[in-house]
């Protein structure tokens, strides 16, 4: 690994952010571990992306360019960054987040002690739009774990613990093994991945921060849904239950388990749409609940409180009040970080 090619290809999807796509670029080139190449994929922007990318090419020849002619899509794109990959190992980017200095360097090192494994992740840190720390993603372990199939899957499906894509490294070889992102599943294709690595394939989750997240209108949470994000689900949990080379047990226990989450996501993604006033989507997701989840109780449960809110204002008021009571209580919850290491992560954002 000392001969100074490429191991790491950072795969970096971009759609007219060129800004944000500068300082996604200069987080890769500033990592401590520099036997790397940074791949740019940019669908059709047509603004002043080229000009930001050949800036940096210039300064630096381990960046490539790659502009398709017409926009083909989020999915469509990654696949073509997938295609792409000659290197070893590679990872995957957005435009709009960064990665902190140290995480190939650690990341490389697990898979050195871990031989077995074929992807290896840290903390992903998810910021929200105040620039306020939300969700400290997987933080929910304190020490490195490494698992391996079918406990691996149980892991992620169960426990949720899987690395977030911007703050992982893979392998070369899963590709050819799992292929390329679902491109019917537009905004879940990485949790679809996720289940299908998972699966497959051992995995080290390490505690270190690696990555900086800032949530988009694809992103999957219930304080950020789609009644389009949540018709997905039930595909996600069909393809599981389609996958035989997961032990039958295993997978019934992880097809429970993403019904109980999807389920639940739901629900209260319902309760946020009612809260917002979008009654519409609101009786939605109680119909979806009903429909897709067979929920009978919790969508009448949930079709009740959005009609009556909808004409009786003090319920409205009521549901309001506990929505934001329940994102206050969330952030403070998962707000972990000290004032020095906020101030570390402003100033890193500022690359």
């Amino acid at each position: 690994m000392q001969n100074n090619k490429p191991i790491i290809t950072a795969i970096i999807t971009t759609y007219r952010r060129p800004q944000l796509l500068r300082r996604a670029i200069r987080s890769v080139l500033n990592q401590t571990y520099p036997y790397l190449k940074v791949l740019v994929c940019d669908d059709a922007s047509n603004d002043e992306t080229a000009k930001v990318v050949a800036e940096l090419m210039q300064a630096d020849p381990r960046v490539i360019y790659h502009y398709h002619p017409k926009n083909i899509g989020m999915v469509a794109n990654y696949n073509f960054g997938l295609s792409q990959v000659e290197t070893p190992y590679f990872s995957i980017l957005s435009d709009d987040d960064v990665i902190l200095p140290n995480f190939y360097a650690d990341a490389m090192i697990y898979f050195e002690k871990y031989p077995k494994a074929m992807i290896v992740g840290g903390v992903t840190v998810e910021i929200n739009k105040e620039g306020k720390v939300f969700y400290p993603a997987a933080y929910s372990w304190e020490k490195e774990l490494y698992v391996e199939p079918p406990q691996s899957f149980l892991q992620y499906s169960i426990y949720h613990h899987f690395p977030h894509i911007d703050g992982t490294i893979y392998r070369q070889e899963i590709i050819k093994e799992v292929g390329l992102f679902d491109s019917t599943l537009p905004r879940t294709c990485d949790l679809d991945y996720a289940l299908r690595l998972s699966s497959r394939f051992p995995y080290v989750m390490f505690p270190n921060l690696c990555a900086i997240f800032k949530p988009h209108n694809q992103s999957v949470s219930v304080l950020n849904a789609s009644t389009l994000i949540l018709k997905e689900f039930p595909k996600l949990i069909q393809k599981v239950s389609e996958d035989k080379i997961i032990p039958s047990d295993i997978r019934n226990l992880g097809i429970e388990a993403l019904k109980k989450a999807y389920g639940s996501i739901t629900f209260r993604a319902g309760l946020v749409f009612t809260a917002k006033g979008n009654f519409r989507e609101g009786l939605e997701a109680a119909s979806l609940l009903k429909q897709l989840y067979k929920y009978r109780w919790k969508a009448l449960g949930l079709k009740l409180i959005v009609k009556n809110s909808q004409y009786f204002k003090p319920l409205h008021r009521l549901v309001i009040w506990a929505y934001q009571f329940w994102k206050t209580r969330t952030s403070r919850i998962t707000a972990t970080f000290d004032a020095q290491e906020y101030e570390k992560l402003a100033k890193y954002l500022e690359l």
